[in-house]
């Protein structure tokens, strides 16, 4: 799995009994050149925004990745969950697409486009495992929404999904774009973004904040109406010494006032923690 990951995913995985083993990301995606050595026969990615620090999978990593499943015989999960939205790049096809899709069992779910209280989601999966999966379905699920993917058939086959989810893209790239503005605004050179090119949320590291002071700013910014989440819960090993502190920021559910408003009282709340605590400047 990525480094840092998903943890839902991982604690799924791992209440299976399978071993979970971290393996870096970088800005081209995971380090498909360490999988040599981790011996595992299934890697879970998100290659189109990488969750959490949002990189997108280069096509030469990708290709690296679909290479390592065929010599080992292993699959590999591909987690599409907001490719819909990429603002700054042109779309790199999935893994599913490229290659031998034998490797590639492809998931997403409508969460990002529609609303996460539908329910949907789907697998494309190796011909080969169809009756595993349908199996497994019979057994852990019997009672799937019909009336809700009945509905959504009528949108896809008609055409609406496809122009609602370009009306979404356009209003997310407008959030998206307040939500850099609005940072640059108030923090300019005392952070820095990543993953701001696809998806719906961007990770913003303080330079001068250390990771310990994620709980007193984290209390800070909710005492004047404003929630923020630390990276670190969604590394494998939460004590390394990160040198400086990360928070997950989305933006999909908020008007681009509401974006500035916040980030303006955000501000109060990071000055507020650093006059309390005696830190020292991290450099990236």
């Amino acid at each position: 799995m990525e480094e840092p990951c998903y943890p839902m995913a991982r604690s799924v995985f791992e209440m299976t009994g399978a071993i979970a083993a971290p393996v870096e990301v970088d800005a081209e995606g995971i380090r498909a050149d360490l999988l040599a050595d981790v011996g595992a026969r299934l890697a879970y990615v998100t290659p189109s925004h990488q969750f959490p620090l949002g990189s997108v999978m280069s096509m030469g990593r990708r290709q690296q990745l679909l290479r390592w499943a065929q010599e080992k015989r292993a699959y590999i999960v591909e987690d599409d969950y907001d490719s819909e939205y990429q603002f700054d790049m042109n779309p790199i096809p999935p893994l599913r697409a490229l290659g031998v899709a034998s490797n590639v069992i492809y998931i997403g779910t409508v969460s990002k486009t529609l609303s996460p209280t539908l329910r949907i989601g789907y697998l494309v999966i190796p011909r080969e495992l169809q009756e595993v999966f349908a199996q497994a379905k019979r057994l852990t699920d019997r009672h799937a929404p019909i009336l809700e993917q009945e509905a959504l058939a009528t949108l896809v086959e008609s055409g609406v999904y496809e122009s609602h989810v370009r009306k979404a893209r356009r209003q997310n790239a407008r959030r998206r774009a307040a939500l850099l503005d609005a940072l640059h605004a108030e923090f300019r050179d005392l952070v820095w973004v990543e993953g701001a090119e696809a998806g719906l949320h961007v990770v913003v590291w303080f330079r001068d904040m250390p990771p310990s002071m994620a709980t007193s700013f984290i209390e800070r910014a909710a005492s004047l109406g404003v929630g923020i989440y630390s990276i670190s819960p969604h590394y494998f090993d939460q004590t390394l010494d990160r040198r400086c502190l990360g928070l997950v920021m989305g933006y999909a559910s908020l008007t681009e006032i509401q974006i500035h408003r916040g980030l303006k009282l955000l501000r109060r709340a990071y000055e507020d923690a650093i006059s309390c605590c005696d830190v020292s400047v991290a450099v990236r």
